[in-house]
């Protein structure tokens, strides 16, 4: 009964109920139930690169049709257009992928230093070590025997002592390491090709008028990008596209009005 219940359901559609409910562990008829739930829950949030795809993707979707209508608002010719274009589309395409790819892997670096520097003072100093424990501890509310039961639990396991004290005394999780080279390479991609979009209009000579035809285009993208951020955050899909869709707008016009701007001072 519950497998067929959950299979009536979308996975954003369980997850955005059981938010708005507040109170999950009510609403379920048994444990196994609640199980299901909870297992299609972490699986529908826990995409590792979905955040960079949507990032990436409204970066490289933004960003090129802001240098095509710059460019197109400068009465700039369809060649120049075009080479603008793919500039910014590789250029800040691999700025993007690399700056992330720099940043996971500084990230990674700056855990890893730590964690060798409380697994050598867990090993040289294990009493001052306990006695930071215990005060952690009592200053949550623990009493004095508690908090003494519960060092002494986390002394008995040197991996999950680090792992406490990594993230009550530098505030770092013990989560899954992240590969900073995927990461990138999902940036970059998504990039390329949300961003390749706005181009096909002036690449492919099918259109009257390829300016009006790339604005529609991503006009459609941002709106899905950012309907697509519903996957990671609590935000509604109607929600998400409308404000990826002002955002985008708003970027845009401002490039557009500046390249006309600019080509009628200079001109």
């Amino acid at each position: 009964m519950a497998d067929l219940c959950f299979k009536k359901m979308t996975k954003d559609k369980i997850f955005k109920t059981a938010y708005k409910q507040k109170e999950q562990g009510q609403n379920f008829r048994s444990h196994e139930e609640y199980k299901l739930f909870e297992k299609t829950l972490h699986h529908q949030v826990s995409g590792r690169y979905l955040g960079d795809m949507v990032f990436g993707a409204n970066d490289g979707i933004v960003t090129t049709f802001a240098v095509v209508a710059g460019a197109f608002g400068g009465d700039l010719s369809l060649v120049v257009i075009i080479i603008l274009g793919f500039a910014n589309l590789l250029g800040d395409g691999f700025s993007m992928g690399l700056g992330n790819y720099l940043g996971i892997k500084s990230s990674l670096n700056y855990k890893q230093l730590q964690r060798t520097k409380e697994e050598w003072e867990v090993e040289h100093f294990p009493q001052a070590e306990k006695d930071e424990v215990q005060r952690i501890f009592l200053k949550k509310g623990f009493s004095e025997t508690k908090a003494q039961t519960l060092t002494d639990l986390y002394a008995s396991n040197k991996e999950a002592w680090v792992d406490f004290m990594m993230n009550e005394e530098h505030g770092i999780s013990s989560e899954e390491n992240n590969s900073p080279a995927r990461h990138g390479l999902a940036t970059f991609m998504a990039f390329f090709f949300a961003g390749l979009l706005p181009l096909l209009p002036f690449i492919v000579p099918i259109f009257n008028n390829p300016f009006i035809a790339s604005a529609v285009v991503t006009l459609l993208v941002l709106f899905s990008v950012g309907a697509f951020r519903s996957k990671i955050t609590t935000v509604s899909w109607w929600q998400g596209g409308l404000e990826m869709l002002l955002i985008g707008s708003v970027s845009s016009g401002a490039a557009y009005f500046i390249g006309w701007w600019l080509e009628r001072l200079l001109a």
